[in-house]
């Protein structure tokens, strides 16, 4: 008993040196005591989802797979040798390694795993490096009855998981199901339904279209072919085929994006169904497309497209491969309804050319030259300018009309930003009205032998480019009831068969006050001054109805040398000006505070002020002209008149409108305000020689009633123009209170 005492004390040494032996070994005690749990809020695994090579997966239905990283394209070994769909394979890597415990259950604790969705029916799932060693190895277990407390994350329910490494076989976690929405809009568990089939990749095309360097549209024997130089963002589609065409890179961008949402219901194994080669007698239609990787494009994928077996089939089938010869194996059944993708694919050309003027961009501009049929030239250029230390557009307008045909300059200077910004848009962004020909024999059929606007465009890369406009008159159709205010705009067949007494069906709107009616303001302008009376059957009864046929002009547009003709709206025109007054830059006066001796104001029912100003000494003196000249500097509000005057040096109008305008001389014989600045003019030596006043004038342009805008003159220059309420209202203040 006496040496009790030294064996429990040799003992724990030994015991104690074994506990050191094996921290300094492992690093832990965990071989001894067993692993300690994870804590709330930690993440179950931490990789790197890139270093992902392989994906083993049991499903709790008992189908096993085996997915493989090959280069950058995943691929299914088992049960199925065939593309993986990228999106479910980043969804379950994302959620590998974003599992962050929100609970713990120690395994002691639980009588049957089934009640966790962990017995033999679960789900597991390992995760593999490139090289073969395991990141990660779990079971995935039921759904639990709450939701993550991150809710900004997560919209699904936590689930249960079960680590297999033999270090955390002792806990079961619940963790958050975090997904992206833009790869997985349902709980975790969903991807492994039907038997793993959604692993199969659904797309039409592995990689996005909008990746793509060439793509082509084939129908029977129609074909439409677009290019682009590279796929970095903004670089332009051209179409090839049929013609070459510049492109309208919003509409080929959604073809785009309709073709990379192109999926179908269902993958089928090529056995289960009978389908003849795709070759194009037996194809409705084949889409292929290049991709460029590292500016090196990829050999061509095609997806051929099969016959609907019916002609109300909701599905049809679908093959894609290299060649037909080199076939993915698998049938893709797609979908075919009004609103699928398929659906959305462009008819012909016009769907995909560019449908501006010019197809160009502002970028590629250096100037231009725009003229008419009266001998009116504009030009613009880019010119520097000084003050700003930058280049600037500069207009200069001409007339070369005349006795000796010599050429008048109307105006130079900087363009009117606004003319500018209007004429850019009718150039490069405004949409035409249709593609009317493509292979012009005689320009003469619209009115392009005698263009009324010619249009020449200097690019930065020394292209000239010349775009002329014709116009031409057209029949238009209309039908009112006879003695009624509105009508409606009809098509030459229909006006024929009217004519006969037939027809009256489809002038159902005509009738419905609900539907939009043009209103007859003058009977000449629709044709109706020698209207054709006739009489119809409707399902309100018969009727009485007036048929009208008039002209409109239709203006065509063309670049000049080329067959192609398009249709553009009447309003491009007055985006295309060549009288000087409308490039005039906004600013009205060209006035130095210190000039100003004064200014005159006259308002009907209001004081008429003469106001004396001295610019050194800030000081402003007023009277009333029209009373006897009584003095009111004592009343008159200084703050006020040096606003009033600043306003006035610096005064932008609205719109300039040309030295001919009937309508707002007229209105400007009785003004609703005048104001004269009346400016010092001094000679050689610094003597006064007199005040000059420089007088603008403000009248309403419709009288009695709210007015938005406002006439307007100088008498320092021969143009009228206008001025928006605002602006009138901030000239039009009371000075004396």
């Amino acid at each position: 008993m006496r040496h009790f005492p030294t064996l429990l004390l040799l003992a724990c040494a030994l015991l104690l040196g074994g506990l050191v032996t094996v921290q300094r070994i492992t690093g832990n005690l965990d071989s001894v005591f067993g692993t300690p749990a994870l804590k709330e809020g930690d993440l179950v695994y931490q990789f790197d989802p890139k270093n992902v090579g392989s994906i083993q997966i049991i499903n709790d239905d008992g189908t096993h797979a085996h997915i493989k990283k090959i280069g950058n394209t995943w691929k299914l070994e088992s049960p199925w040798e065939d593309l993986a769909d990228t999106r479910l394979i980043q969804s379950v890597l994302n959620f590998s390694n974003t599992l962050v415990i929100e609970d713990i259950i120690e395994r002691d604790e639980v009588e049957d795993l089934s009640e966790f969705g962990l017995q033999s029916a679960r789900i597991e799932i390992k995760l593999f490096d490139l090289n073969g060693n395991s990141l990660c190895q779990y079971h995935l277990g039921r759904n639990t009855a709450w939701r993550s407390v991150d809710a900004e994350e997560n919209n699904f329910p936590t689930v249960v998981i079960r680590p297999a490494e033999a270090n955390q076989r002792d806990y079961l976690y619940v963790c958050a199901d975090r997904a992206d929405p833009k790869l997985r809009t349902v709980g975790i568990r969903r991807l492994f339904d039907q038997s793993l089939r959604l692993f199969r990749d659904h797309r039409a095309f592995y990689n996005h279209p909008l990746f793509a360097s060439e793509v082509t549209l084939q129908e029977n024997s129609s074909v439409i072919s677009m290019s682009r130089a590279n796929i970095a963002k903004g670089t332009p589609w051209q179409i090839t085929k049929p013609f070459e065409l510049a492109a309208n890179n919003s509409a080929v961008n959604k073809l785009l994006q309709d073709l990379g949402n192109l999926q179908g219901v269902s993958v089928i194994d090529p056995s289960a169904v009978t389908l003849p080669a795709p070759t194009p007698e037996n194809i409705d239609y084949t889409i292929s497309a290049n991709f460029s990787f590292s500016n090196q494009n990829s050999e061509p994928i095609f997806l051929y497209i099969y016959p609907p077996e019916k002609e109300n089939s909701p599905t049809v089938f679908a093959r894609v491969g290299q060649s037909p010869e080199k076939l993915r194996p698998a049938v893709l059944l797609l979908p075919r309804g009004p609103e699928s993708p398929l659906a959305q694919l462009p008819k012909g050309v016009n769907q995909l050319r560019s449908r501006t003027l010019t197809s160009l961009s502002v970028k590629q501009l250096e100037s231009l030259v725009i003229e008419d049929q009266n001998d009116h030239s504009l030009t613009l250029n880019l010119e520097w300018n000084p003050h700003e230390r930058a280049k600037r557009w500069h207009a200069h307008a001409y007339d070369y009309s005349g006795q000796n045909h010599s050429k008048n300059k109307i105006y130079s200077g900087p363009a009117n930003e606004e003319q500018v910004k209007a004429t850019f848009e009718v150039l490069f962004q405004k949409s035409i009205v249709r593609f009317t020909d493509d292979a012009v024999t005689d320009l003469a059929t619209y009115g392009l032998d005698q263009p009324i606007r010619k249009i020449t465009l200097k690019l930065k890369d020394k292209k000239q480019i010349t775009y002329q406009i014709g116009q031409r008159k057209e029949d238009h159709y209309f039908v009112r009831e006879k003695g009624s205010t509105k009508a409606i705009a009809i098509t030459s067949e229909l006006f024929a068969a009217l004519l006969r007494g037939k027809g009256g069906k489809q002038l159902a709107p005509l009738f419905d006050p609900k539907e939009k009616r043009l209103l007859v303001t003058k009977a000449a302008h629709f044709g109706f001054q020698n209207a054709r009376v006739t009489r119809i059957s409707t399902n309100k009864g018969p009727k009485t109805i007036e048929l009208g046929r008039a002209k409109f002009p239709h203006f065509y547009a063309s670049e000049k040398g080329s067959k192609r003709v398009t249709e553009i709206p009447a309003g491009f025109l007055t985006g295309l000006p060549v009288a000087g007054f409308r490039w005039r830059q906004t600013r009205l006066w060209n006035l130095n505070p210190f000039e100003v001796r004064g200014m005159i104001i006259d308002r009907p029912g209001k004081m008429n002020l003469t106001l004396g100003y001295n610019f050194f000494r800030q000081q402003w003196k007023a009277k009333d002209h029209r009373n006897g000249g009584q003095d009111l500097t004592a009343r008159l509000n200084s703050n006020k008149a040096n606003r009033l005057l600043e306003k006035l040096t610096e005064l932008r109008i609205l719109r300039w409108l040309g030295p001919n305008n009937p309508e707002a001389a007229a209105r400007l014989e009785v003004p609703n305000l005048s104001i004269s600045i009346l400016t010092e003019e001094v000679n050689s030596d610094g003597e006064t020689l007199s005040l000059t006043p420089q007088t603008l004038k403000i009248s309403q342009i419709n009288p009695g009633s709210q007015n938005d805008f406002f006439y307007g003159k100088s008498s320092s220059d021969p143009s009228y123009f206008l001025l928006d309420l605002a602006t009138v209202q901030r000239l039009a203040v009371d000075l004396i209170e």
